[in-house]
């Protein structure tokens, strides 16, 4: 029974260590000359630039923390960041017997962090 529950327990910390608490990066060209804290740079929600652009990285955050995302964007020497949607989906499940004998089953799915891509401009704004 002890076993049985120190690897309960094993297993519960692992996956606890499995949420990252920094932006995973997924490098997809070239990374840029960083650009400083208090530069800005672009936020796309829902639309992409009418510039033509590169795409440096993926960037995913388990956490939903914009000014996370827009300060590893900025590291990789990024122009803008594109919000593709969230980190990832979390799924929650219920099965409830109560007096009825038909169980009762309900689940229901939560997007948890944000996704984005960095981009660079490939010419300078005119």
């Amino acid at each position: 029974m002890r076993l049985l529950l120190l690897c309960g327990a094993i297993i519960c910390l692992s996956l606890i260590g499995c949420a990252s608490s920094v932006p995973r990066v997924q490098m997809l060209n070239q990374s840029f000359s960083p650009k400083s804290e208090n530069e800005t740079i672009e936020i796309f929600k829902n639309n992409r630039p009418n510039r033509q652009y590169i795409e440096i990285a993926e960037i995913t955050y388990e956490k939903n923390d914009l000014n996370a995302i827009v300060s590893k964007a900025k590291e990789l020497g990024a122009d803008a960041v594109i919000i593709t949607g969230a980190a990832g989906v979390e799924a929650h499940s219920t099965l409830m017997t109560v007096l009825d004998p038909e169980d009762f089953h309900s689940s229901k799915a939560q997007e948890y962090g944000l996704k984005a891509v960095a981009i660079k401009y490939k010419y300078a704004k005119e």
